[in-house]
């Protein structure tokens, strides 16, 4: 019996599962996050083609979808069958080998590093992704000439599409009175990236969930994804998370990070997730349009100015230190200033007092009631000033509590890492001689 292609999430993550607050993992028993399917909007890119009128109304419809969902899928994309099969057999092909060969990234001339699976951070089931992929810089695969078959088909693929999303972006910017070449000068063949995705069945499927990849924005300008029928991508509208109904002659589009910052919030990076699947597995791949990493992302007011490396920087700084992504939140112009639109409203925050920590969540902030708060250890011995609030001084004893919610809050802690964009289901708290240090989960 050969060496299993699949990552060993069972064993590497068995803590995670044995830990769980909730029920005993179910095995098949099914996607657990059932939520209503919808179509994403669908546009036929061969009006670009017709008369000025049908161009103009195909470009505004890119624009409504991008303002009012931040998805949308095209077709007549002008990518042929013949590059996105041969791709899709090539990937195919590479995550069936074995395991450590993928670690290795033995016979696929990629970089190291470059494959990844799971989520090395996750303190919780609801941190965790059952996935793996292979997240290739295009500057491995350019100029292969068809010694590799891998590269040479990544390469294919990602000329074509990078030809797509110039385009696409060149249209986003003109419907917002701003005809550039930003994005031409910018984002090259070499400053992008794909992403080979494979969603291995998953048959340990979470009471409540079981992500395939945790919910998260794309850090980048625009997304194309090339996907399979199985299903299972889900992302937020209106408030409320949707299932997207897989379209084969289609491929999706998304508004990135840099993009919603670019165009001063005109246009959505929204939140998207994968549901994993008890039986079958996905495959995707997803072409990430990026700049350079000395390319500076200037908004008109609501950001302040960073490079797209500044930005990529403080990501991983925020997934080592609270297990996720906070993203553009972070370069607000005005900290005090909420993309989530709480600015002037009462906020959430915490007190210290001497034998507790008093949580409070403003009624109009709060879709639940407080259902768990607990110590994870000893009580420090002195008094807490209270004057000192959630800075005042404790003796050197560490001691941690937890505060879970029935349902998502937004939340912010009173200091210069303040989150006011998050929704959380649960705060963690870590209190010792230098005061107080907050995780949301």
């Amino acid at each position: 019996m050969g060496e299993s292609a699949d990552p060993p999430f069972e064993t590497t993550y068995k803590n995670l599962f044995s830990n769980s607050p909730d029920s005993t993992l179910q095995k098949d028993s099914g996607p657990e996050l059932i939520v209503e399917e919808s179509e994403l909007p669908l546009i036929d890119l061969n009006q670009l083609n017709l008369g000025d009128l049908e161009k103009q109304a195909c470009q505004k419809l890119i624009a409504q979808a991008s303002r009012e969902w931040g998805f949308f899928q095209v077709i007549n994309h002008g990518i042929s069958r013949d590059v996105l099969e041969t791709m899709r057999a090539e990937q195919v092909k590479l995550m069936k080998k074995p395991f450590l060969d993928k670690t290795n990234c033995k016979d696929s001339n990629l970089s190291a590093g470059s494959y990844r699976w799971g989520t090395p951070s996750a303190t919780s089931l609801e941190h965790l992704s059952w996935s793996e992929a292979f997240h290739v810089s295009l500057t491995d695969v350019l100029g292969s000439g068809g010694h590799n078959s891998l590269s040479s088909r990544m390469e294919q693929f990602a000329t074509t599409v990078l030809k797509l999303a110039q385009t696409l972006a060149d249209i986003l910017a003109e419907e917002i009175g701003d005809k550039t070449c930003f994005f031409k000068e910018t984002c090259l063949a070499s400053t992008c990236y794909l992403r080979l995705n494979r969603y291995p069945p998953c048959p340990l499927i979470h009471p409540y969930k079981m992500f395939g990849i945790i919910p998260h924005t794309d850090s980048d300008f625009l997304t194309v994804l090339y996907q399979d029928n199985i299903g299972g991508l889900q992302l937020v509208k209106d408030g409320r998370w949707i299932a997207v109904k897989p379209n084969p002659q289609a491929l999706i589009i998304n508004i990135g990070d840099l993009f919603q910052a670019w165009s001063n919030n005109v246009y959505k990076s929204v939140k998207h997730r994968v549901v994993a699947n008890a039986r079958n597995e996905r495959f995707s791949t997803a072409f990430l349009f990026c700049p350079s990493s000395d390319t500076v992302i200037r908004s008109r007011g609501l950001y302040k100015s960073f490079s797209f490396g500044e930005y990529r920087q403080q990501v991983q700084q925020d997934v080592d230190v609270f297990g996720h992504k906070i993203g553009l939140s972070r370069f607000l112009a005005s900290r005090r200033t909420s993309a989530a639109g709480h600015t002037g409203q009462p906020e959430p925050k915490l007190t210290l007092l001497r034998r507790h920590v008093r949580v409070f969540i403003p009624h109009s902030l709060r879709p639940g009631r407080i259902i768990k708060r607990r110590s994870l250890g000893p009580f420090p011995t002195d008094p807490v000033h209270r004057r000192g609030g959630v800075n005042g001084r404790v003796n050197p004893t560490m001691w941690r509590f937890v505060v879970q919610f029935t349902h998502p809050v937004f939340w912010g802690s009173m200091g210069k890492n303040s989150i006011y964009d998050e929704k959380v289901r649960r705060i963690e708290a870590t209190i010792d001689d230098g005061g107080l240090a907050l995780k949301s989960a």
